[in-house]
């Protein structure tokens, strides 16, 4: 009887590794893309739980403080205030017109904006370029959605949010409009918004 003490011919190896390649790299593929999409869900979720804290968070902040600022910058014709990791930290801002608009009158407030911000959730923290938050009345007229769409310095996203805002002539300066901005991915770019509203609680 004769043995083949050889082993595999090269063309034997050659076709093992293309045949083996051929099967495997698709699973490797699958396996690399299930564990980008579930990256991508963990950072969204996080983000949701941010969005939904900063909810809770700014609610304790003083409403005239909040109504004081954009009662300054309806008077400058900008319609909305961003506040953000930045902005927390200042005493004033510059609008779009050079006007000088205060931020928070109360040194608390202040610093409860900044831990609002500063928030990290499951190893989620983000900069004031992806977690963003714009106040604006409840009741907008037309003019102002108007204005308020065409202004590039607001994220598509909240533009898209008032643009599907239903014109009113109203006027309420008990109750203004808050829209949560976070791009909790880059690239490509994954952003979600959440709206809520304050409301001046009545003293008795």
């Amino acid at each position: 009887m004769l043995r083949n003490n050889h082993g595999f011919s090269v063309v034997e190896l050659l076709a093992i590794i293309i045949i083996a390649t051929t099967l495997l790299f698709p699973l490797v593929a699958t396996l690399a893309n299930n564990i980008e999409i579930n990256s991508r869900l963990h950072l969204r979720r996080s983000a949701a739980s941010i969005a939904a804290g900063s909810l809770y968070g700014l609610d304790k902040i003083d409403y005239d403080d909040f109504r004081t600022t954009l009662d300054n910058a309806n008077a400058n014709g900008l319609y909305f205030v961003e506040y953000n990791q930045t902005t927390c930290n200042d005493t004033y801002f510059h609008d779009a017109l050079g006007q000088t608009l205060n931020y928070f009158i109360l040194d608390d407030d202040q610093a409860l904006c900044t831990k609002i911000f500063d928030t990290i959730w499951n190893n989620l923290t983000l900069d004031s370029d992806h977690y963003k938050v714009f106040v604006y009345d409840y009741y907008l007229t037309q003019t102002v959605i108007d204005a308020l769409v065409a202004n590039t310095t607001i994220p598509i996203e909240v533009r898209n949010e008032i643009d599907n805002i239903t014109a009113n002539d109203a006027t309420n300066n008990e109750l203004v409009r808050m829209t949560i901005w976070i791009k909790y991915f880059d690239d490509p770019p994954q952003v979600i918004t959440f709206n809520g509203l304050m409301i001046r609680e009545l003293v008795e």
